[in-house]
């Protein structure tokens, strides 16, 4: 059982920045070091008769065990079968883009795991998947194993790594919770996205950034559409951003237009093992398109891109995409847009998107040999009504009750 004399509460855990977090917890002694077993030689909340964990990364032989974990928390319902297939989880692992937490008891034993996707291109994490067996669900102090867990993460890929983020079930306020005591907090609500044990659900998109790539290479003086404006001052007050530049661009409809490029339509889909579907609608003989990800598991489409020679494919595009989405009975669509161009955000909206969150320096880019972090307005569209039952934390309510106001 846990013995540490070093015995912090919740409220002391917080910081703005990954950078802030860490070093809170190096003052402390706690050094990230998953290549070894990272002991967690504190305690949160005084939860001192709770089993003392160590922390380890995953080999490739610990696949097997991290399938059992997602089959045994899920009870074999969970929608994104790779993670239940040893073999897949197995070759992620070898891949260096995608790493496992694994918490062990004393014994060795492994009672859960963490599991983050890295996108060292764009230097961006993505941390899904903070799951204990049932069985020591009791026992552990699972505060603990996601602090030490993003510790030992953050501070491994510190100078890789700029921005971590997480979309969190909403069925419960257990994973919300855990995410804002780390610092991750929401800034965008994606109503209906998921199904969990069998049932629809929407998530909160948290996030944390480092201090670099907020206060150094963001790209700053958004444009925006005046209905942004609201989840943009709530944004710009956590974040300390400037103002932005509000204007009502005006969109140009040409009908004959739109019905010659509505000819020029091509669709690809290409379905790989696990059936999802990596479709790409294209206007034939111009640069244009619009590719993304649909799962026919949980009805959404999600990781959309567009490239577009000028605003009237945008238009064409969307309508084809929302007609693709119907034959499909897609339930969710979602997409990021940017902060600076006013006339897409335009048409999104006029496509009968929703602006459900702003997200700050979400997309790298390269501009003559540097890099800039540019904002992205988080536009989705959604089938049903939210669950009356949905649980929130104090930080995901505010969220929800500025982009879901109806």
């Amino acid at each position: 059982m846990a013995s540490s004399s070093i015995v912090k509460s919740t409220e002391y855990i917080p910081e703005k920045t990954t950078d802030r977090f860490i070093d809170k917890f190096a003052r402390i002694g706690i050094v990230p070091d998953l290549e070894e077993n990272m002991e967690l030689d504190f305690e949160i909340d005084r939860n001192l008769d709770r089993l003392d964990c160590y922390l380890t990364l995953a080999k490739p032989k610990d696949a097997e065990e991290i399938t059992e974990i997602y089959k045994d928390c899920y009870g074999g319902t969970y929608p994104y079968r790779e993670m239940e297939d040893p073999e897949e989880v197995r070759e992620m692992i070898i891949n260096n883009n995608y790493h496992w937490v694994l918490f062990k008891s004393p014994e060795g034993k492994t009672v859960g795991c963490f599991t983050y996707v890295l996108d060292f291109e764009q230097k961006k994490g993505y941390m899904r998947g903070l799951m204990v067996k049932k069985k020591f669900q009791s026992l552990t102090n699972i505060k603990k194993l996601a602090i030490g867990s993003v510790i030992g993460m953050w501070g491994t890929f510190r100078d890789k790594i700029y921005m971590w983020y997480a979309e969190n079930r909403t069925a419960h306020a257990k994973s919300q919770f855990i995410s804002v005591v780390c610092g991750v907090l929401p800034i965008a609500f994606l109503p209906n996205k998921d199904i969990f044990m069998n049932k629809v659900e929407s998530d909160l998109l948290h996030i944390i950034y480092s201090e670099e790539v907020l206060n150094l290479l963001r790209k700053k003086n958004p444009i925006l559409i005046q209905e942004v404006k609201n989840i943009y001052s709530f944004v710009k007050k956590r974040y300390s951003l400037e103002n932005a530049e509000f204007v009502e661009p005006s969109i140009q409809k040409n009908v004959n237009l739109f019905k010659k490029l509505k000819r020029k339509i091509n669709i690809e889909d290409k379905i790989d093992a696990f059936n999802y579907h990596h479709v790409k609608i294209n206007i034939i003989g111009i640069d244009s398109y619009i590719k993304f990800l649909y799962n026919p598991v949980v009805q959404n489409i999600e990781k959309i891109e567009y490239r577009i020679k000028d605003n009237s494919c945008l238009i064409v595009l969307l309508k084809e995409l929302k007609e693709f989405a119907s034959k499909k009975d897609i339930r969710y669509i979602e997409c990021f847009v940017s902060a600076y161009r006013p006339v897409h955000q335009k048409i999104f909206l006029s496509a009968g998107f929703k602006i459900r969150g702003y997200a700050p320096c979400w997309k790298r880019k390269e501009v003559a040999s540097e890099e800039i972090f540019e904002d992205h307005i988080v536009f989705n569209l959604e089938e049903g009504k939210i669950d009356p039952n949905i649980q929130l934390v104090l930080e995901g309510q505010e969220i929800v009750d500025i982009v879901y106001g109806e």
